[in-house]
Formats: structure tokens, C-alpha cells, sequence
């Protein structure tokens, strides 16, 4: 639910004063020169809070996750602006020239383009490296933290440390902070074991040996279940045949 904000009005005025904080001040002042300041603002409302035209806090927490959530989604929809754009330089590069001279001409025309936004190339580069993992799987919609830094931080995890990271309770998902998933790379990428070996390359081979322990111990299953049926025919084949009744 969004809150919208009350316009003000002035004792005995019609005119409607915007809800701009500045403004209201300084419509405030003339009140207080007409002697009718107690009369600018509804008894109930404080004129700080004035702009929101509530006192309900729920209301408040409830606007501010809604514009909080449409934050992650304008960063996601301009990474997609950003492939799509990148695309279309690319589609548009003359085919005639060679490989190596159509990506010098790709990236000069590209770097023309970012010349024209708001914001650094670096920022580009992330809005967009989180958009492709967004396409390609890598990331889930709901494993993105809330901010594009955030969200670009965990791009850079190999597979190995995503897979950690989504057994973490704070490395991945809206509560995810940028400190803390670099912190998270950095412990990983330094914590040595068994005489100097990255941790994530020990981790690595234990998965490997412990997957083919599994499929060795369903061989051995299989392997002792044939086995078991082999034995119980051999044993029925050497058990004598039952003597009908009467006979000796």
C-alpha cells in the first residue's frame, strides 16, 4: 500500500501548498506572520509527518519495503537494458570487418553509449554481469540480496562457493550485504588445510571420493544381491526332495 502524501492548506485559503517538506515550512512561516499557525495543520498530525498524511508506522514500513523492493527491480531492469543494448551494438557492427578489428569497433561504440548514463562503467558491468546470472541460472530471483553491489558480489563466486555460500543463512537471499559476502570470499579463498591446500580444492576432492564410494557401494549392493540369489538355488538344488507319504 502506498502512502500518499496530504497537501496542505492554508487558514482561509483555498490554495493547496505541496507536500515538499521546504515548502511547507515556508507556507508555515507566512501563517505565523497572519497570527493563524495553530490552523495550517490538521490538530493530529505532526507537522513533521505531515508529507506522509499518517501516524500509522505499519503504513510507513509497508511503503518503505514496497519502494525497497522496487529498487531490486529497477536494478535488474537496467541490466537488461544493458544487454539488450550491448546486443544491438554487436548486431550492428559491420560484418565485414575481421574478428579481432569488430570488437575494438563493438567496444568503442559501447563505451559511447555508457558515456551517455548516469553512472561509471564499473557500475554498468555489475548492473549487467547480475542480469546474465539471472538468465543463465546461476542465481535464483530469490537468492538476490536487495542491492546491485550486493547482487554483483555473489556473481563472482565460483560454483564451489555458491554452493557454501547457499548453506550460509546470510550469504545469499534479500538480508545479504556486500561486506559480508566479500568477507565470505575472503575466508574461503584463504583458509588453507592439510599442509597449505585451498580449502574449497580439498572440499572439491572429498565431494569426488565420497561420489565414488556411493556408486561403488550400489555396484557392491548389486554385486552381493546376484550373489544372494546365486547361493539360495544352489541351496535349493542340494536340498533333498521331500519323501511323499507311505513311501520308504
Amino acid at each position: 500500500m502506498a502512502v500518499k502524501a496530504s497537501p496542505a492548506v492554508l487558514p482561509n485559503s483555498s490554495k493547496e501548498v505541496s507536500a515538499d517538506p521546504r515548502k511547507i515550512r515556508e507556507a508555515a512561516a507566512l501563517a505565523v506572520v497572519d497570527g493563524d499557525a495553530a490552523e495550517f495543520l490538521p490538530a493530529d498530525i505532526d507537522p513533521r509527518f505531515s508529507r506522509y498524511g499518517t501516524r500509522d508506522q505499519q503504513a510507513l514500513v509497508n511503503e518503505i519495503c514496497r519502494l525497497w523492493q522496487r529498487t531490486q527491480e529497477q536494478f535488474l531492469e537496467i541490466g537488461q537494458s544493458l544487454i539488450a543494448a550491448r546486443e544491438m551494438i554487436e548486431t550492428a557492427t559491420d560484418k565485414s570487418l575481421m574478428p579481432r578489428e569488430r570488437r575494438v569497433y563493438a567496444e568503442a561504440e559501447w563505451s559511447k553509449f555508457l558515456a551517455k548514463l548516469p553512472f561509471t562503467q564499473p557500475i554498468a558491468t555489475q548492473l549487467e554481469r547480475v542480469a546474465r546470472a539471472l538468465d543463465s541460472g546461476k542465481l535464483l530471483p530469490a537468492e538476490l540480496p536487495s542491492t546491485y553491489s550486493a547482487a554483483y558480489q555473489l556473481t563472482t563466486l565460483s560454483p564451489d562457493e555458491l554452493d557454501l555460500a547457499r548453506q550460509q543463512s546470510d550469504i545469499v537471499g534479500p538480508s545479504a550485504t556486500r561486506a559480508r559476502i566479500v568477507e565470505f570470499k575472503r575466508r574461503l579463498r584463504e583458509t588453507r588445510v592439510d599442509g597449505g591446500i585451498p580449502i574449497l580444492v580439498r572440499r572439491k576432492k572429498l565431494v569426488i571420493a565420497i561420489e565414488r564410494l556411493r556408486v561403488e557401494q550400489e555396484r557392491l549392493h548389486t554385486e552381493r544381491e546376484r550373489l544372494c540369489a546365486e547361493l539360495q538355488r544352489i541351496d535349493q538344488d542340494l536340498s533333498p526332495e521331500p519323501v511323499p507319504d507311505g513311501e520308504f
